[in-house]
């Protein structure tokens, strides 16, 4: 993250699934930096039936119970783990 959130201008752009939109509305936002996209499992991404399957993630994550809802929050062990899983999967064509 780049900010904390707070009331913004929209800065032009939105992405949604690999389309970019202009939209102009101000509201809350917080301004953040992507480092790694990885939008395939070709490319390295964890698929929701791979943390369905998983001992740990399984029970722990609230988005695999409850996908309509917006924010997820995590516990710094869940958080811990899913970074290692992140970094342990394989990274192809991330240079976009």
């Amino acid at each position: 993250m780049l900010s904390k959130p707070a009331v913004m201008e929209e800065d032009g752009k939105e992405y949604i699934l690999g389309e970019t939109r202009k939209i102009e509305e101000t509201g809350m936002r917080v301004k953040i930096k992507l480092i790694e996209i990885r939008l395939t499992e070709e490319e390295g991404m964890i698929s929701r039936s791979f943390l369905k399957e998983d001992p740990i993630l399984k029970n722990e994550l609230l988005i695999l119970r409850r996908p309509n809802n917006t924010n997820y929050k995590l516990t710094p062990q869940v958080s811990q783990y899913l970074e290692k899983l992140w970094k342990s999967f394989p990274k192809n064509n991330l240079n976009r």
